[in-house]
């Protein structure tokens, strides 16, 4: 029940161009989305860029530790 390797390879060459396929669309509608996204973005803002302050974590979480040792 052993087929010819020529199928064997015309069985992955198929796979790997839907595979291919499927990862151009994907990155077709990743960069549209992120594009209406951004265009959106823009439109609420006004493009005001976003204040460094906004970027920093919060002081709660910057002051998180290592976790202590649970003591039973």
């Amino acid at each position: 029940m052993t087929e010819p390797p020529e199928m064997r390879w015309a069985l992955i060459r198929k796979i790997y161009i839907i595979l291919s396929i499927r990862q151009l669309l994907t990155t077709a509608v990743v960069i549209k989305v992120l594009e209406l996204a951004g265009n959106a973005a823009r439109a609420h803002t006004h493009a005001r860029p976003l204040p460094l302050a906004s970027l920093r974590p919060p002081a709660s979480l910057a002051c998180v530790g290592p976790p202590q040792e649970l003591l039973f």
